[in-house]
């Protein structure tokens, strides 16, 4: 929120995305990448053998913000475009 109490829209929005992280049981970068390549798996260019989290992984690298190299910078990029 960068000290901005007065948005209660965002501060709303914000909400909920921490309730769903919970509700689906997503705590960590693994168990986020996991979710995602778990949802996303038939839709992405894997075997069967291919973990959840490595699909996660390949998810994220070509087809979420090409832009950018590495996950750190697209997990920024994500929350300025929130905010």
């Amino acid at each position: 929120m960068c000290g901005d109490t007065t948005n209660t829209f965002a501060s709303t929005r914000l909400e909920l995305l921490l309730r769903d992280s919970k509700q689906h049981g997503v705590f960590t970068r693994q168990e986020c990448l996991s979710f995602l390549g778990g949802h996303f798996r038939a839709f992405l260019p894997v075997s069967d053998r291919t973990s959840d989290s490595d699909a996660g992984h390949l998810l994220v690298d070509r087809f979420l913000f090409v832009h950018v190299a590495d996950h750190a910078a697209k997990l920024e990029c994500l929350l300025h475009m929130l905010r």
